[in-house]
């Protein structure tokens, strides 16, 4: 048995089945957990966006940190860090891993 988490898109995510996302959930959902992603930035306050403030934020790039420093004008980065944490099990948007 596993856990369904209710955000409609999870239906799209095959990265998700791909890693068996949903039996592990069973087991963790990365309660606690601080994770990098290192990619092209971060956007924060999208509707299904992250349910956990950013730890940090780094621009490389320009050696900033701070609020707001990792800004992603690409969209990439955000698409990736949305995979690992953004909110899941909300009836809303994707699902996250973590």
């Amino acid at each position: 048995m596993s856990l369904v988490a209710d955000d409609p898109l999870l239906v799209q995510q095959w990265h998700h089945r791909q890693i068996g996302a949903e039996a592990a959930w069973l087991r963790s959902t990365g309660e606690g957990v601080v994770v990098a992603v290192i990619d092209s930035g971060v956007s924060v306050g999208a509707g299904d966006g992250f349910c956990h403030p950013l730890a940090g934020e780094y621009d490389a790039v320009g050696d900033v940190e701070g609020p707001g420093a990792a800004a992603d004008v690409h969209g990439h980065g955000t698409f990736i860090a949305g995979i690992v944490a953004q909110c899941t099990d909300n009836a809303e948007g994707a699902a996250g891993l973590a």
